[in-house]
This record gives C-alpha cells, sequence and structure tokens, in this order.
C-alpha cells in the first residue's frame, strides 16, 4: 500500500514538473532575414505590415491574456539624421493607442543603445501595460514588446523575453 502511495507521489510530482517546465519553456527564434534573435514562449507567428518601399515586419505569440512581438520597420526613404531614438515621441504614442505614458528612459542592450517605454492602457476593463523597447540601426527600427495585465511586466519570463534580444 505505502510503495502505491509513493509510485502516485512520484508519477504527481514529475507529471508537475514536466507541465512547468512546458509552460515556462521558451524558444529560440532567429528572424528570417537573419538580423536579429531573440526567444519567444511559443512559436511566433509572422504579421507583414509592409507597403511598398516599407517592409514592416513583426513576429507575435498570443499566449494566457500575454501578447508577446518582436520585428522592424525599414524606412528606407527617410532621411538617416531622422531615425533616431531621441526622435521617438512616447507620450503620442500613449495617446494613440489611449493609454498613459508610466516610464520612458534610454537602456543598452548587448551594447546597443535603445529607449524603453512603459504604457498604462486598458485591456477588457482591466489595468494593462505596454512595454516596448526601441532600438535603430541604420534605417531600421526595430522594437520588442511584451503587453499582458499590469503588474505582469516584472514576471521573469518577460525580462527572459526582453533581454534575449540580439541583432547580427
Amino acid at each position: 500500500m505505502a510503495s502505491v502511495k509513493l509510485r502516485t507521489a512520484f508519477a504527481s510530482v514529475f507529471l508537475l514538473l514536466l507541465t512547468s517546465y512546458g509552460s515556462n519553456a521558451f524558444d529560440i527564434f532567429k528572424s528570417d532575414d537573419e538580423t536579429f534573435q531573440i526567444e519567444f514562449p511559443d512559436k511566433p507567428t509572422l504579421e507583414d505590415l509592409s507597403i511598398t518601399n516599407v517592409p514592416m515586419r513583426y513576429w507575435n505569440v498570443e499566449k494566457d491574456d500575454k501578447f508577446w512581438s518582436a520585428g522592424y520597420s525599414e524606412l528606407p526613404t527617410i532621411r538617416q539624421d531622422l531615425i533616431r531614438l531621441e526622435t521617438l515621441n512616447p507620450v503620442s504614442i500613449a495617446r494613440r493607442i489611449g493609454g498613459t505614458l508610466l516610464e520612458d528612459k534610454m537602456i543598452f542592450s548587448r551594447g546597443l543603445p535603445g529607449r524603453e517605454i512603459i504604457i498604462q492602457t486598458v485591456d477588457n476593463g482591466k489595468p494593462s501595460v505596454l512595454l516596448t523597447r526601441y532600438f535603430v540601426l541604420g534605417k531600421r527600427q526595430y522594437s520588442v514588446s511584451y503587453s499582458g495585465l499590469k503588474g505582469t511586466e516584472k514576471e521573469a519570463a518577460v525580462s527572459r523575453f526582453l533581454d534575449s534580444f540580439h541583432l547580427f
């Protein structure tokens, strides 16, 4: 009788660990043009928002009421000196999505300068946040974003996602 209970306990712990591991597993993703790599919590799908001569490609994962995104916009017709982190207007971005700017700071990721903004929004009547990191290299602007209920932006999985981004 005791050995049956012990085996049941071991099996329960094993299944719990297996379930926990699966929900925290991240997949390494490399962009189709091989310019960046990031770890997503699941297999991302491509959202191609490109318009004539302006490539805009973003890979997204929507999972457990959370949204994860990484991609780029290429700005070939804009003067190089106008494509800078300093010209980004986070207050305008917040207003466009009906949110409030909570934080705006310059950052470095793997030696690359960037800008991080956090915007509070409301999603289905619940306080939510949009945390985005922007990076500029040449005429290309990269963005890495996470959106979820307020407070979830502090989870280890979000830091892992954001911090895993790097350019080649």
